[in-house]
């Protein structure tokens, strides 16, 4: 049994391992509109991991990964949008033929993508500009905001579906096709309403702006999803979370080890309390993962 402050450190102080954090990907800015999202809890956030494949160069692609995620129903645009961020990426952003077709045959192989011809949300959205114009103020919801113009060689070639003309009817898009799976757009409201049959979403990350805690050059949920241990389920390997850190002080100290003690013998919420292994107890399984664990947050 720990008797004092100086006993627990001079024990601690045996077993000094450092542990390492990353961020898991940038959080991009919301779409400076004002758009409807509805009721949160109508969406309870889920963190089902998806494997990402890679579009080599030797492809013909550009090395960015993409995945197509399948919600378990019907979600709105920001919605999905959220969900990418949270795994380190973003929705989809189409910036050739040849990348809008990739994408697109990506979501045919994907089960339940599509639900009649309501394919994935990609990151595409409209602030509507002063004259009403259809066709301007779509902007990409990467890290730069890229905007788009249809008038361009970059893009005139590209299907337009409903973006054109008094048929657009709101600042979202999703891949749709009018008698079954196309690669054409389609823009839809951003509202439950409007996206009452999107149920997927094509995520992209790249090697700037992946979620890839331990530089492996492999997305994080790729890594959950081949083994790595997350105990907490946030797609981040346990190996870049600092766990151990209840004082949130990105130091694993004596600190730490007084707030397991605090909890000592208790049970309740996975991860709340001192609970440092998730497994609902405070016990002697956590003051050995804080001593394990003892050092800065970000050492190697």
């Amino acid at each position: 049994m720990f008797t004092s402050t100086n006993a627990i450190q001079s024990v601690i102080g045996a077993v000094v391992l450092g542990a390492s954090l990353s961020l898991a990907g940038e959080h991009f800015q919301e779409p400076p509109c004002d758009v409807p999202q509805g009721d949160d809890s109508c969406w309870p956030n889920e963190f089902g991991a998806t494997e990402f494949t890679q579009w080599t160069v030797a492809e013909g692609g550009n090395d960015h990964w993409y995945c197509v995620h399948v919600f378990d129903g019907p979600v709105p645009w920001w919605k999905a949008n959220r969900k990418a961020q949270s795994m380190g990426g973003y929705l989809a952003t189409v910036e050739s033929i040849g990348e809008n077709n990739h994408i697109y045959y990506l979501s045919l192989q994907a089960e339940h993508a599509w639900s009649d011809c309501f394919g994935p949300w990609i990151g595409l959205f409209r602030c509507p500009p002063a004259g009403g114009n259809p066709q301007a103020g779509w902007t990409w919801c990467n890290e730069h905001m890229n905007s788009i113009d249809f008038t361009t060689d970059d893009y005139e070639n590209f299907p337009p579906g409903a973006l054109g003309g008094s048929t657009v009817l709101s600042y979202r898009t999703c891949l749709d096709g009018s008698d079954g799976p196309s690669s054409f757009w389609r823009a839809v409201m951003p509202t439950p309403q409007g996206g009452s049959l999107v149920r997927s979403a094509i995520f992209e990350m790249d090697m700037g702006t992946m979620a890839d805690c331990n530089g492996n050059g492999i997305p994080d949920s790729n890594d959950v999803l081949n083994g790595a241990a997350d105990i907490n389920g946030n797609l981040v390997p346990d190996e870049c979370d600092c766990l151990s850190d209840i004082d949130g002080d990105q130091q694993v100290s004596v600190d730490d080890v007084l707030e397991v003690l605090s909890a000592w013998n208790t049970s309740g919420v996975p991860g709340l309390n001192g609970d440092v292994t998730w497994d609902g107890q405070v016990d002697v399984n956590d003051i050995l993962a804080v001593i394990d664990a003892y050092g800065p947050c970000d050492s190697d």
